[in-house]
């Protein structure tokens, strides 16, 4: 579970990347707003509630290949 009401007091992370999360649940609709870019690789079971949040900030890459 990724509480992002907790990322909130780390205000300098800039860039977070999940990978291979097929458990994934989020508990805040609003990211951070010291966060410039969310990465979400791999099969995840929020890819459409992330896609519905319309936030330019998240970047999704579905495929099973993951970055290297």
């Amino acid at each position: 579970m990724l509480d992002c009401r907790g990322l909130h007091h780390l205000t300098s992370l800039q860039q977070l990347s999940i990978e291979v999360c097929p458990k994934l649940n989020i508990t805040e609709e609003r990211l951070p707003a010291s966060i410039s870019t969310l990465y979400i690789y791999g099969k995840c079971p929020l890819t459409s509630k992330l896609q519905e949040m319309n936030d330019p900030r998240i970047q999704i890459e579905t495929s099973d290949r993951l970055r290297v």
